[in-house]
């Protein structure tokens, strides 16, 4: 059930700790007795789960769970739509279960290697101006608090724990049940085609309209910039053939391998952008398939990544303004950089609490694992998304402290106010719950090793 001195990494290996224990509980009661156990020995306890999280946010150096044996679904109610299921499931483990019922998730993000509860914690989001995140579709929940205790919520029943709960960052409590409002199955159609850059910028608000979930993929070196639209469709499946999936795996090596190349020869960056949106990106691509094979796409490999959400109708004067600071840039710029939107909640700590967002997120990736420079791009794009009121991805390494986040979440206090009912001896406050949501804390980013030489003798977006 537990191992000593646990040493744990995230996907990416861009964060790591080592825990006293490691647990893996079977049942709710188990981990009813690790909290206690914790409690009463003043152990900090985390859950982790895929370690798809950028960030330290479920790093602890006390007690950490898995709850991956926590995996069944416990009820499907097919009239409403429901499941209700164990926390620790996979996302990638409900979608066939889900099916076989006729039912599906309403829109998912990139990957579904997390869990249920973890996705949760930190508003995992899709895009569609008329869908919510994934807390939104949660109507009812069960958590151990950190006395050991028990608890239910949902809207009609512990209202201020749900609201709070639904987005918890992992300093309420432990999830185990959660009950999803899910749809009838359905297959998507996705059409990507390109479009200008500037076309993006004039249009927008009516493009966003035009699918049922639309996003844009922008190529910033060149300013290229791919559409996807997303529809719900009765066509029947029609799938790239398989040379098409093997042309993207090779595609995937080389651009990792000159990404690679590139560590040492900044100025082959926007060669190797202009390479990449040839091979894949400067056509029409159609493609039918059930709706969580087309709201997934590969990730590709190691990297660290942020994202942060605006204002809706501040998305095209922040895009612009982000063109802008990159046009100075002699640090490495990935690509590509992901826009999407999400329709406003009311969740405490959504990132869409009371507004229309788009998300805009940025990568670098660390091609055959290396170290790459990100801190100066961090530095202009965290600079940008600040001006326009912008709210940081809990999940993504950010540099926004309490007396910042205060002012964007109006109802972080009443969260404070519920997490210290819950966990009133910390026991779920790690560094990173410390460093964001206590006062007088200064966030930095983590250190990296001497990059220096990843820097260009002058800005190589502005040349072009």
């Amino acid at each position: 059930m537990a191992d000593p001195k646990f040493a744990y990494a995230n996907w990416a290996n861009t964060f790591s700790c080592t825990a006293e224990r490691c647990f893996e509980p079977e049942t709710e009661a188990e981990v009813v007795d690790i909290v206690r156990s914790a409690r009463t020995h003043r152990k900090e306890v985390k859950v982790f789960g895929a370690g798809h999280s950028p960030s330290d946010l479920p790093c602890s150096s006390g007690y950490m769970l898995n709850l991956d044996k926590l995996c069944h679904v416990l009820q499907v109610n097919i009239a409403r739509c429901t499941v209700t299921v164990e926390a620790g499931i996979r996302l990638f483990q409900l979608h066939p279960v889900l099916r076989k019922y006729g039912l599906a998730i309403s829109v998912l993000g990139a990957i579904s290697d997390q869990s249920v509860a973890g996705a949760i914690a930190t508003a995992t989001h899709g895009t569609g101006v008329t869908f919510g995140n994934m807390s939104t579709m949660v109507t009812k929940l069960r958590l151990v608090d950190g006395t050991g205790a028990i608890v239910e919520c949902s809207a009609d029943n512990k209202p201020r724990i749900f609201d709070a709960a639904r987005c918890h960052i992992g300093a309420l409590g432990i999830i185990t049940q959660v009950t999803l409002q899910c749809e009838p199955a359905f297959r998507l159609e996705s059409v990507q085609h390109p479009i200008p850059f500037d076309t993006m910028i004039r249009d927008l608000p009516q493009l966003i309209q035009s699918a049922e979930h639309t996003k844009f993929i922008w190529f910033p070196y060149h300013n290229n910039v791919v559409i996807s639209k997303l529809n719900r469709t009765t066509k029947p499946i029609s799938r790239p053939p398989e040379p098409w999936a093997l042309t993207q795996q090779k595609d995937r090596f080389i651009y990792e391998l000159e990404l690679y190349a590139s560590r040492f020869l900044p100025s082959l960056l926007p060669g190797i952008e202009q390479r990449l949106w040839s091979r894949g990106f400067n056509k029409t691509i159609r493609t039918v398939d059930w709706s969580e094979n087309i709201f997934n796409f590969d990730c590709m490999f190691p990297q660290y990544t942020t994202e942060w959400a605006i204002p809706q109708e501040c998305a095209s004067q922040a895009i612009q303004a982000l063109d802008k600071a990159l046009s100075q840039a002699r640090y490495p710029i990935h690509f590509p950089i992901e826009i999407r939107f999400v329709k406003q909640d009311n969740v405490w700590l959504s990132p869409s609490y009371n507004q229309d967002v788009c998300y805009i997120g940025i990568v670098v990736y660390k091609p055959f694992k290396s170290e790459v420079t990100y801190h100066a791009l961090w530095h202009d794009f965290e600079k940008v998304m600040r001006s326009f009121r912008g709210r940081p991805h809990w999940a993504k390494f950010h540099t926004m402290a309490y007396e910042d986040l205060v002012k964007r979440y109006p109802k972080l206090p009443d969260f404070l106010k519920v997490r210290e009912e819950l966990d009133p001896d910390g026991i779920f406050v790690n560094d990173y719950i410390r460093r964001h949501l206590f006062p007088g804390n200064i966030p930095t980013l983590p250190e990296q090793p001497n990059v220096a030489n990843q820097l260009a003798s002058r800005p190589l977006k502005s040349k072009l």
